[in-house]
């Protein structure tokens, strides 16, 4: 049976995270297939709701069962600091929380992941060492099948930008597919192009 392919990329929302600074060296790693972005899995380490974490340029994204949260960051003093060893008074860290929550998804969607990492994180939070978690490993695809009924959504990297794609099987409403933002827009503002916090 054929797969129907919807592709909703919202490049606001995706362009969000080009517009900021890049991520740092230390967040790349040398057996990620040209850097992409990589979806790191949640043993433990943060809280409940989160299912996996991304590094990406000008932020993180936390994705949940049913939502999103993008944070936005402007790290642009500290890297001044950083890289360039100039003298910044008063740093300016600025941040912005944005949530895209899928509205209706279905509560039974089934997880898989694709192109497990080599390498692998260890968290050591806390004083507490039952809340540590070690041999955390990042993927390459992260798919979540029945999302809407008939609708899987796929999480993936693509040049080294992060994109996903609802894939809808015949007979499906696409019409399922809704979401709404919530956060921080105030703070956010475009200017030539780019994204100003």
């Amino acid at each position: 049976m054929k797969l129907v392919v919807l592709k909703l990329r919202y490049f606001f929302v995706l362009s969000l995270f080009a517009s900021l600074s890049q991520v740092s060296a230390q967040d790349s790693h040398e057996d990620t297939p040209h850097n992409e972005i990589q979806f790191i899995e949640n043993k433990g380490q943060w809280p409940s709701v989160v299912q996996f974490q991304s590094s990406v340029s000008g932020g993180k994204l936390w994705i949940g069962d049913s939502a999103i949260l993008f944070q936005l960051q402007d790290l642009s003093d500290l890297h001044k600091a950083h890289y360039d060893l100039k003298n910044v008074e008063n740093p300016s860290l600025k941040s912005a929380l944005i949530q895209q929550k899928f509205l209706g998804s279905k509560s039974d969607k089934v997880r898989s992941v694709e192109g497990r990492s080599t390498h692998y994180y260890n968290y050591f939070l806390g004083n507490d060492s039952t809340k540590w978690t070690h041999d955390v490993h990042a993927y390459a695809k992260v798919e979540y099948e029945h999302f809407y009924a008939d609708i899987h959504l796929l999480w993936e990297s693509e040049k080294n930008a992060l994109k996903y794609s609802f894939f809808v099987e015949p007979g499906a409403n696409p019409n399922e597919i809704r979401w709404r933002y919530s956060g921080e827009f105030t703070s956010v503002r475009i200017r030539d192009g780019r994204l100003i916090l």
